[in-house]
């Protein structure tokens, strides 16, 4: 059989001569370097049953088909790989006599069987990344809820502390004897309620991190006006809707109080009546920048201290924030800030 075992060999596919009883008497070249390279054990001289995954009852079906035909049939076989790992192989199997001996030529379908088995070890490979990502998003969404129940408990307690503290310091202020330091303890006061109100907002709307912007105005200078007590000036606040975060509202809170509380003391000397508006706008820079404008109609700086602790402070905490404070004097006075609020979102 030298002649047709070389004829065999030339084959570029894998190719297995077996006996009537299954045994493989030959595997071409092709044939032997695939089972070495997937790790299957060499098969000249072993029963097919002995290398296979396939359970008997589908194998000798399949053989005894192929051996009753002339013509290739269309079949599969499950390799038994390394720690029997299946490598599954679709084959072709007929009846070959070769010098009047009936044999069965199996031929393997290695490239579909390398494609299956590629295919098969990225679906195991991505299921087990799938798991393990599943694994770290579980994990993940546990630790932001106990974080979000963390920082709720945490605002509660800041805001009962500047309750406190304002108390504390409102009581001081009524027992102060000195105009001076009433004077002191009311500002320190008023700058307390002004991060009270951020602190309070932020827990009853139950997001620790963002805030309405229309509603903090609202309520931050509805405070402001009954703090100082001049019912008869005319405060108007405008927002575009948009969120800012907790960090810009803080900022925000500290300026407008400052700002506001310095237009109630001098803007209107002579006057009972008077006119300030609080503006925030978020620009249409794509860059998160907030303007705030805070505007009287007052008399402008003839009386208003430009140096005063108050403006000072303003510099001071928006410089910090890298925004930028201008002031400008034309019948009254108009202070504008703009700084930037990565967090902030338009409605």
């Amino acid at each position: 059989m030298s002649d047709d075992v070389r004829l065999l060999d030339a084959l570029d596919e894998p190719a297995l001569l077996l006996t009537a009883a299954g045994l493989v008497h030959h595997a071409n070249a092709a044939a032997r370097r695939f089972f070495r390279d997937s790790g299957v054990a060499p098969p000249e001289g072993r029963p097919l049953a002995s290398l296979v995954l396939t359970p008997p009852d589908r194998l000798q079906p399949m053989l005894d088909g192929f051996a009753r035909s002339g013509r290739p049939l269309v079949g599969s076989v499950e390799f038994r790989g390394p720690q029997d790992a299946p490598l599954t192989c679709p084959v072709r199997g007929c009846r070959v006599t070769l010098r009047a001996t009936p044999w069965l030529l199996l031929r393997l379908q290695v490239a579909e069987a390398m494609r299956f088995r590629a295919l098969t070890e990225t679906t195991v490979r991505l299921n087990a990344e799938l798991a393990e990502n599943k694994r770290i998003r579980r994990r993940l969404e546990a630790a932001l809820a106990e974080k979000e129940v963390l920082l709720r408990e945490l605002n509660h307690r800041v805001k009962n502390n500047l309750q406190i503290l304002q108390g504390i310091l409102g009581l001081s202020e009524r027992s102060a004897t000195d105009d001076r330091v009433r004077l002191s303890l009311a500002a320190v006061r008023q700058r307390v309620e002004a991060m009270g109100v951020v602190q309070r907002l932020l827990y009853h709307r139950g997001d620790v991190t963002r805030l309405d912007g229309p509603e903090f105005l609202e309520n931050l200078v509805g405070g402001a006006v009954n703090a100082f007590g001049r019912p008869h000036i005319t405060i108007d606040t405008a927002s575009e809707p948009v969120e800012i975060s907790a960090q810009a509202a803080f900022l925000i809170g500290l300026v407008v109080n400052e700002l506001l509380v310095n237009a109630l003391k001098y803007a209107f000397p002579d006057r009972t009546t008077g006119r300030i508006a609080v503006r925030l706008a978020l620009l249409a820079d794509g860059r998160g920048l907030l303007r705030l404008q805070v505007e009287d109609d007052g008399i402008g700086l003839k009386s208003s201290p430009a140096t005063g602790t108050g403006l000072v402070l303003v510099r001071r905490l928006v410089g910090a924030a890298g925004g930028t404070f201008e002031m400008h004097v034309d019948g009254g006075t108009r202070c504008t800030v703009v700084f930037r609020d990565p967090s902030a979102v338009a409605k």
